[in-house]
């Protein structure tokens, strides 16, 4: 028997939800896995070095990244005046 329009409509929303749901699992993995391995450089004192090695491998993508935090910062009023965030 033939689902009908109704049931096949019914049956790609929960697809669709389901699908939202894998991606949202996804980026928090990866947010969880990002921040431990920033731990990590942090506890070590790599992190310089491993941001150097990172803008050698690809400037482009982690300028992105660079002003996607910037972006986040102010759009959670977490931004400081000038120079507020710089290492000295």
């Amino acid at each position: 028997m033939a689902a009908s329009k109704e049931e096949m409509k019914k049956w790609l929303e929960e697809l669709e939800d389901y699908t939202l749901e894998q991606e949202e699992m996804q980026q928090r993995a990866m947010a969880i896995a990002l921040v431990q391995a920033l731990t990590v450089m942090e506890e070590s004192g790599d992190m310089w070095k491993t941001v150097e090695i990172m803008l050698n491998m690809d400037e482009e993508l982690v300028t992105k990244l660079e002003f996607t935090i910037a972006s986040v910062f102010v759009e959670k009023h977490l931004a400081q005046g000038k120079g507020g965030r710089y290492a000295n």
